[in-house]
């Protein structure tokens, strides 16, 4: 586009990991190569974002290297985001709970309607 060529930019780790659900985004070109492993790269801002933590005037490739040690310290999204994952589970339990019981009661419903139709074809029988 006029003479200009842009780079592809990729999803910054630590960006992605403290993302809240309405945050935006954030992408970057530079990425780490002691980190990175041949083709997958270890992508990290150079940038400082006030968002990831209270009174925060690290980087991102800072947080990445010095508070997560490279990485293996770093925390779950759901614990960024708030969500227990044990709570997830047992919610996605009684989901499944709750979809058979609501399964079986439609079954219940055809039988008594089938009962309920036969009996009434039954009693104009009657008549």
């Amino acid at each position: 586009v006029g003479g200009i060529r842009k780079r592809r930019q990729r999803q910054c780790k630590v960006c992605t990991i403290r993302k809240t659900v309405s945050s935006k985004r954030q992408v970057t070109r530079f990425y780490c190569p002691k980190c990175s492993n041949g083709s997958k790269r270890v992508y990290l801002c150079d940038k400082v974002r006030q968002d990831h933590y209270p009174n925060n005037n690290l980087t991102c490739y800072e947080i990445w290297h010095q508070l997560w040690r490279n990485g293996s310290e770093r925390v779950s999204r759901c614990e960024v985001r708030g969500r227990n994952t044990e709570a997830l589970t047992m919610m996605a339990m009684l989901m499944k709970s709750l979809l058979a019981t609501l399964t079986l009661l439609q079954t219940l419903l055809l039988i008594l309607q089938k009962t309920q139709l036969h009996l009434q074809r039954r009693i104009l029988q009657l008549r």
